[in-house]
């Protein structure tokens, strides 16, 4: 059974403005209402449990953004048990990474911290077999994918990030499955985007959809998760029902919109402890 990990929105919070879409809200508007998010959040919770096993990281008071966490570690799919911590540069994030070892080192994780800014699954989506694609510009450094891969024996397709909404790999880039990868063709680069081709079908999405958060989708079985709703009226959404119906695949939309306040979207709350 896939194993996933998440945190309770227990201390979450908009107190810091960490990201442009936080920064764009009125303080008022942004205010979490905590009931509410925590609803939310086990709304999605018992979706993900219907077909995996969820472990939940202790939340700690004062990380106000420990519930996205996969920024906070990523777990590499082609290695025995390695967890390769997140290095935070974003403020109020610090200290999130070691309530996640306690937790991942419990399961028999072997947890390193990289000496550069690098912000977990996030920003390095799996393919398949030792093949990547990495986000890097803001949060997570070009040096930090090479220092992967030089000691993890992978091949990651670096992508630049440059948009300030889009700022990590997962607000542009969704993995369908092994053979097939979303991708917001519009900021990539040609030649990032024929190295991604010489791996995997690309599924264009428009930058637009991808504000609307489409490729921060999660796939559990046949299903592929996402925030929002198939009425919603956002293009995103009707894409997404598109895709899934090429795919055999069947979408779910979910109810987050306490986590949109802190720019997140649904991919953010989850985090692959396996991947089969």
């Amino acid at each position: 059974m896939l194993e996933l990990a998440m945190c309770q929105p227990k201390f979450i919070s908009t107190e810091i403005a960490n990201n442009k879409w936080m920064e764009d809200l009125q303080d008022v508007d942004r205010k979490i209402d905590n009931d509410k998010a925590m609803r939310q959040f086990f709304g999605l919770y018992s979706l993900l449990t219907q077909e995996s096993f969820v472990h939940l990281i202790p939340p700690k008071e004062g990380l106000q953004d420990q519930v996205y966490c996969s920024n906070v570690a990523c777990v590499l799919a082609h290695q025995d048990k390695t967890a390769i911590l997140a290095n935070f540069e974003a403020n109020g994030r610090t200290g999130e990474e070691y309530q996640a070892k306690g937790l991942l080192s419990s399961l028999g994780y072997d947890c390193v911290k990289l000496p550069y800014s690098f912000e977990g699954e996030a920003d390095l989506k799996w393919i398949r077999d030792n093949i990547y694609i990495g986000g890097y510009g803001q949060r997570t450094s070009l040096k930090a994918l090479e220092w992967i891969e030089q000691n993890y024996d992978a091949e990651i397709i670096k992508l630049k990030k440059i948009d300030p909404y889009l700022y990590h790999l997962d607000c542009s880039v969704f993995p369908l499955d092994i053979n097939n990868v979303l991708v917001c063709t519009e900021i990539v680069s040609r030649k990032t985007l024929q190295e991604i081709q010489n791996v995997a079908h690309i599924i264009s999405v428009s930058y637009q959809q991808a504000l609307e958060s489409i490729t921060n989708s999660f796939r559990l079985g046949s299903v592929v998760h996402n925030i929002g709703s198939p009425t919603d009226g956002t293009t995103s959404s009707q894409k997404l029902i598109d895709i899934c119906r090429n795919y055999n695949l069947s979408p779910s939309f979910v109810d987050l919109s306490e986590f949109v306040k802190s720019g997140a979207g649904l991919s953010c709350l989850i985090m692959h402890l396996t991947y089969s």
